[in-house]
């Protein structure tokens, strides 16, 4: 029962209610202060972190606890991921992303609004189930926990060479190719980055797991693996095989999240 009272806060209390606001906010600015939705993709980042500080400054650790390093892991995440989509897509070349567009197109702007950024709001909230247990928690760390904070950081490390490795072929590909990009951790994974942010959010789900109700921080991570597959790859992947050659050829050769 901890676990539905876990939920019942995170969704009627201040938590929720705050993630609306906030992809309001961020539905405001893509519309109005950038015109560009693929801002979307920076609240995932923000409203995750959001949620994180919401938790951990009313959880009343002391500055120096597990929870405060794992409060550090998240900004870092947050950072890492948010500032690196708001510089390359935003700030640099205002790149709108085609499937957002093309979902804006077929939907008025409410329904988009809706659809895009507060259906966002509630899956991410959902996502970020594990924080609760990572963040409000005291308890002592154990070998999974020292597991899962290592997790983390090869996730956030592995992200953010995936990341680049995909950007700096676009930044190179000055001919306008079509071609996708087949190298680096991509040799082996059709999306490699999505690959490291479930390892960063298993690892704090592990960082936190001290006894059998906080089993439950898991939820997240599952949560999230199946909205990668099933809603952001299928949406992805439909789109690349309309616009670049041979890509189902390449989703018969290549794993979808493992870089092996």
């Amino acid at each position: 029962m901890e676990f539905l009272s876990n939920v019942k806060n995170l969704f009627l209390t201040i938590y929720y209610p705050r993630v609306l606001i906030h992809q309001t906010l961020f539905w405001g600015s893509a519309l109005f202060l950038f015109k560009n939705p693929t801002l979307v993709d920076v609240s995932w980042a923000s409203g995750h972190f959001l949620i994180g500080l919401s938790l951990y400054m009313n959880s009343g650790q002391k500055f120096f606890s597990p929870s405060t390093l794992m409060m550090g892991l998240v900004t870092i995440w947050f950072l890492r991921l948010g500032g690196f989509i708001f510089y390359n897509r935003i700030y640099k070349s205002n790149h709108v992303d085609p499937r957002y567009e093309k979902l804006r197109k077929n939907r008025n702007e409410f329904a988009f609004y809706l659809f895009q950024f507060q259906f966002q709001g509630i899956l991410l909230t959902l996502t970020s189930i594990p924080l609760i247990y990572a963040l409000q928690s005291n308890h002592s760390l154990n070998i999974l926990n020292y597991a899962g904070i290592l997790m983390c950081i090869v996730g956030i490390i592995g992200e953010a060479v995936s990341d680049q490795q995909l950007q700096n072929y676009k930044d190179n590909n000055i001919t306008g190719s079509k071609e996708v990009f087949r190298g680096g951790l991509f040799k082996n994974s059709r999306h490699p980055n999505l690959f490291f942010e479930l390892v960063f959010w298993f690892g704090v789900s592990f960082s936190s797991i001290h006894n059998f109700s906080s089993l439950f921080s898991l939820f997240g991570p599952c949560l999230l693996f199946l909205i990668m597959k099933y809603i952001t790859i299928r949406v992805t992947e439909k789109h690349m095989m309309d616009t670049r050659p041979n890509y189902k050829e390449i989703i018969k050769e290549t794993n979808m999240f493992l870089p092996l």
